[in-house]
């Protein structure tokens, strides 16, 4: 799963696990909820978003972060959740595309507050 995972100039890691994924893993949606943390190991991520297509084609997204405040966000995209750690839920590929960039800008404003 991680080959796709991507790092923006702004610091947001994001990935997007399709159907497809999962079924060639061999792993369902609630599995890759155990991965959801991972990128925020990386040095140089200070905010990550996980996409998971459920069954419908929509998909869940897990937010979590290292500074800047998320959850705001998350209620933005029908979810919800605590300061660092939050979930949403996404329609299609331009929602996916559009919590990206606001999830790059949210951390730009963070770090320029640092």
């Amino acid at each position: 799963m991680f080959d796709q995972l991507q790092v923006n100039q702004h610091h947001v890691a994001y990935l997007v696990v399709s159907q497809a994924t999962q079924a060639r893993l061999h792993v369902s949606a609630q599995q890759v909820h155990s991965i959801v943390g991972t990128p925020g190991r990386l040095r140089g991520v200070l905010t990550w978003v996980t996409f998971v297509e459920q069954d419908d084609g929509a998909y869940r997204v897990h937010f979590r972060s290292k500074g800047p405040v998320i959850n705001e966000l998350a209620k933005q995209h029908a979810g919800g959740g605590h300061p660092m750690a939050s979930g949403a839920n996404a329609a299609d590929q331009a929602e996916i595309e559009q919590i990206i960039a606001e999830l790059s800008a949210l951390a730009d404003a963070y770090q320029a507050a640092q």
